[in-house]
């Protein structure tokens, strides 16, 4: 596979992996930006070699290249990960390029987590004025919200305005693969909450709204 082809494949590569896979627009994106590095890599060695680059010896280079950079090894995984999806979707198009990428194994990283101590502390000992924050209400109410339900980050700014129940002191999460569940809070969350709407929340225009801007 020579570099015009490489490139024709790669705009092939993405459409499939919009509209055929579905990935998400952050994968997307980083499989053109792993894509195009590789592109660049092997057109400055094209440049300054008066030898063939062929797509193998291209590709040894542009890995040493990043060991040698100290390149993290979760970066590194991340362009296995691109071009061995590239390598499967060539596969379809009768191209093996018998690659063999292996991942590097990532050293996984202890979670840091805050004690029951320290919880209360946030909650009920400092002042909404000390918070070190533009929308202090809003973040007291996160971190209300947060303690309360025990919900995902990512689940939690996604709430809009009709998915909460303060009658009730319920919220509808909705997760992956559009299931849904219902979650509770309590009163000083709710509390909270109300203060939130009303000291700084700007007035919702409509129900779809995120319930935290």
């Amino acid at each position: 596979m020579n570099l015009a082809e490489f490139s024709e494949r790669c705009e092939e590569f993405i459409v499939y992996m919009d509209v055929e896979k579905g990935v998400s627009t952050n994968t997307l994106k980083s499989y053109q930006l792993d894509l195009n590095q590789f592109s660049t890599f092997w057109k400055h060695l094209q440049k300054t070699s008066k030898k063939k680059q062929l797509f193998k010896v291209v590709l040894d280079r542009f890995f040493v290249h990043f060991y040698n950079q100290n390149l993290s090894k979760s970066s590194i995984a991340r362009k296995i990960s691109c071009l061995n999806s590239f390598e499967k979707f060539l596969l379809t198009q009768g191209i093996d390029l018998k690659l063999s990428l292996q991942r590097p194994k990532i050293d996984r990283k202890l979670p840091v987590f805050l004690s029951v101590d320290e919880i209360f502390h946030l909650l009920d000992k400092i002042q909404t004025k000390d918070l070190p924050s533009q929308h202090p209400e809003r973040d007291k109410t996160i971190l209300e919200f947060l303690y309360a339900t025990g919900i995902r980050c990512s689940e939690l700014i996604n709430i809009g305005m009709e998915n909460l129940d303060f009658d009730e002191k319920t919220i509808l999460i909705k997760g992956k693969g559009s299931k849904e569940r219902i979650v509770l809070f309590g009163e000083k969350a709710k509390q909270q909450a109300m203060i939130y709407l009303k000291n700084e929340r700007i007035k919702p225009q409509s129900p779809q709204e995120k319930f935290f801007l």
